[in-house]
């Protein structure tokens, strides 16, 4: 039997097939969340995945809500997530990006930590993800490594370091990859997070932006701090024997008590115990409790009206068949007996990778409070035992801050004074200011008349201002000097040197700040009046509150530079105030300052030149 077609010449024909075409391009887009897109469209590739084939979230149930978040009508412009690794980051990323690329298309922005990261992104997760998936491999147009194009949108990767692509497009979707590798300030524009997100503003309520990320560093995680922004979420899970919810944790918040334990040496018999009962948990449970589990806000007063919402795990949920509780144990252990060696770096990464908690640096410290309960009472004149005087200034962009400190037999130090110059140093009346605290003199229990002996005067800041006076003040022994970090740099130099040979020599005397705050903190640790002992006055921290936490600013930790592990000193908590600990160095450079200042002051030089003298 032979049926019957209209020819397309035939108008009813061809009006027919305008009312279909015309019904296609109006009808609306299913809506659909991301975590259904993600089960829909999202395969993973034999080539980077355990597992290969589509996304199956019954597995990591926790990565549901995340997902969610970014669909266009949930009102949460930011989503945060801070995990460990393995743990799901990169899978609600590429869910994200196939959202976009495939229903809810619009510019987008994904910014890993660097232009190689991005590229390798790109080259075996984007490329792959999209070879895998016939709907997304349907939509993308022209391709090149780090740009993607697609019917009504485009995906653009750039690494942090770019501070071009970070402010060069507007965009209504940002994705950023491991926040906390990512470089602090791009082209001293600012944070390279705040600078991607600062990019979809335009957008208003329809932007929508992931920050991704494992800890690092303690008090400098980007991801920490925009948790903290967050409503802070964790992942409540059922006890499979009392059924009460609990989070889990490594050890618990009150008593500090581990939660995961084994007994030593076999880290094949790890369980979990409950909070509430104290049932022994397997790892197989997490069948069962990870399902049935779900995110609850710690803050749900935080989130900036709901706009951040923030979630955390840590490697305790991995599903079973990834990395096990056995796994966990095993490599704490090992971790522990690196620590032994004096190695902290297998620590570090088990504390930022699978414990997804930012590491903070076991180090040498001085406690603020204890140095405030070893105060002098307030003195008239001067103590006996200050032999000669010596000034530390630090220069800053608005005033001046100078210590003037005494010093006795075995460097037994004094505080004598400690002044701020609230003045611009380009005035020459800020100058004049520090001249009467050089040239001032000071009278001693014992009737000695002392003045300061040598000054030194940082310069990095109003650098050529510092110099100038330095240079018309040298028979006052001021000297303009330039602090330079790192460990086993001589205290004093003329030049700053690199590798042995000289690197630059200007107006200035090269101060090895870490040996000076190593000479300094030997002190602080002195208890009893005698050599090496700090004496400060009450009324110093009465008028400077602070004086001791700025003096206690730093700790001496190990880190990595150029590839080598050092031991150096370090901010305790980033822009913490520390000129009162500049000052203290700069002051502590004196012992070989002492050696260039020419006899014949008085009695300020009598003991201060380098033989015979009783003060070092």
């Amino acid at each position: 039997m032979v049926l019957a077609t209209a020819p397309r010449s035939d108008p009813a024909w061809s009006g027919r097939m305008l009312h279909t075409a015309v019904r296609t391009a109006w009808a609306p887009r299913p809506h659909l969340r991301v975590s259904q897109i993600a089960e829909r469209d999202l395969v993973l590739s034999r080539e980077y995945s355990k597992e290969p084939g589509p996304i199956r979230l019954a597995r990591t149930p926790f990565l549901g809500e995340p997902m969610d978040r970014l669909s266009p009508d949930d009102p949460v412009q930011t989503v945060v997530f801070l995990g460990p690794v393995q743990a799901g980051k990169t899978i609600i990323l590429q869910a994200f990006v196939a959202s976009v690329v495939g229903y809810y298309p619009g510019p987008m922005l994904i910014v890993t930590d660097t232009d190689t990261k991005a590229e390798e992104f790109a080259k075996y997760r984007l490329d792959m993800m999209v070879r895998d998936s016939p709907h997304l491999r349907s939509r993308m147009r022209d391709n090149t490594i780090k740009l993607k194009t697609f019917p009504g949108g485009y995906l653009k990767l750039v690494g942090a370091q770019s501070g071009s692509g970070l402010t060069s497009m507007t965009c209504r979707y940002v994705a950023i990859d491991e926040a906390d590798d990512h470089k602090a300030n791009v082209s001293y524009a600012g944070s390279s997070v705040s600078l991607a997100i600062g990019r979809m503003t335009t957008y208003g309520e329809t932007r929508k932006g992931l920050i991704v990320s494992s800890p690092k560093v303690k008090g400098e995680s980007e991801i920490e701090a925009w948790y903290d922004r967050g409503d802070r979420r964790r992942y409540w899970v059922p006890c499979p024997r009392c059924g009460e919810f609990q989070v889990l944790r490594w050890r618990d918040p009150e008593t500090g008590a581990y939660r995961l334990v084994w007994p030593k040496g076999h880290p094949e018999e790890a369980r979990y115990l409950c909070a509430i009962c104290g049932a022994a948990w397997e790892d197989r449970d997490k069948n069962l409790i990870l399902p049935a589990g779900e995110w609850r806000a710690e803050r749900p007063d935080l989130g900036e009206g709901g706009t951040i919402t923030s979630y955390a795990v840590n490697a305790l949920y991995s599903p079973v068949g990834f990395y096990s509780w056995t796994d966990m144990a095993r490599q704490w252990e090992k971790a522990n007996e690196r620590v032994k060696a004096g190695d902290i770096e297998e620590l570090r990464a088990f504390v930022n990778t699978r414990l997804a908690e930012s590491f903070e640096e076991p180090g040498e410290q001085i406690d603020p409070n204890a140095l405030a309960n070893r105060l002098d009472p307030n003195w008239d004149a001067i103590p006996a035992g200050v032999r000669c005087i010596v000034i530390g200034g630090d220069v800053q962009d608005d005033r001046i801050e100078a210590v003037t400190l005494g010093i006795g037999s075995g460097w037994e130090l004094y505080v004598l004074a400690y002044n701020v110059i609230l003045s611009d140093p380009l005035d020459q009346a800020t100058w004049a200011s520090l001249d009467a605290l050089v040239l001032r003199r000071w009278t001693t229990e014992d009737g000695r008349t002392l003045r300061a002996a040598a000054t030194c005067v940082d310069s990095g800041h109003r650098t050529q201002a510092v110099y100038d006076y330095a240079r018309t003040r040298k028979r006052w022994g001021v000297r303009a000097i330039k602090g330079v970090g790192g460990p086993g740099r001589p205290i004093w130099d003329k030049a700053i040197r690199k590798g042995g040979k000289v690197k630059y020599q200007g107006q200035f005397y090269a101060v090895g700040t870490d040996t000076a705050k190593d000479k300094l903190h030997e002190c602080l640790k002195v208890t009893e009046p005698g050599p090496k002992f700090l004496h400060v006055p009450a009324r110093i921290p009465s008028t400077f509150p602070d004086w001791f936490e700025q003096l206690t600013a730093e700790r001496k930790v190990h880190y990595r530079e150029k590839g080598k592990e050092v031991r150096g000193w370090r901010p305790i908590t980033e822009g913490r105030r520390n000129e009162v600990l500049d000052t203290m160095v700069y002051v502590n450079a004196h012992q070989k300052l002492r050696k260039s200042v020419p006899a014949g002051r008085g009695s300020s030089f009598t003991t201060c030149r380098p033989s015979g003298s009783v003060c070092c």
